[in-house]
């Protein structure tokens, strides 16, 4: 399970990006079912804070999800009856360790931030211009 083939050069992006790292651990606080989801809730490390933002995306144990809602320590997600149908995600419970992989796309960005020539500033500029930061900033 949690298995999809490698995207191959020129294929059609349908998801989010995960190149199968692990970045940290994390620790499932609660799982949660409703009408229409399963909503997650994990604890991660203060490493990976930077990199964790609502409407990103984060693998969970290689299961590529979008970030709901973060709070302090926590990032919720939000999960469709055929996601847990079709992945280890099913048989997780509170508790549980997980492995996290962050947002690859926010890697990049938090390190164009950084970048001493000072084009990090444009950069957020932009992601301000366009909504990418939310209520983060």
């Amino acid at each position: 399970m949690n298995i999809e083939p490698a995207l191959r050069l020129g294929d059609k992006m349908g998801g989010h990006w995960v190149a199968g790292h692990v970045d940290a651990a994390g620790k499932i606080v609660s799982v949660s079912p409703e009408a229409t989801q399963v909503t997650v809730a994990v604890r991660f490390p203060r490493e990976l804070a930077r990199f964790i933002a609502p409407k990103g995306s984060i693998a969970v144990d290689g299961i590529s999800l979008t970030v709901g809602a973060v709070s302090g320590d926590r990032f919720e997600v939000y999960i469709i009856p055929h996601t847990m149908e079709q992945t280890t995600m099913q048989f997780k419970r509170a508790g549980d360790a997980v492995n996290l992989e962050a947002d690859v796309l926010a890697r990049y960005v938090v390190n164009a931030m950084k970048h001493p020539d000072g084009s990090g500033g444009k950069l957020l500029e932009k992601l301000k211009e366009y909504d990418y930061l939310g209520e983060t900033t």
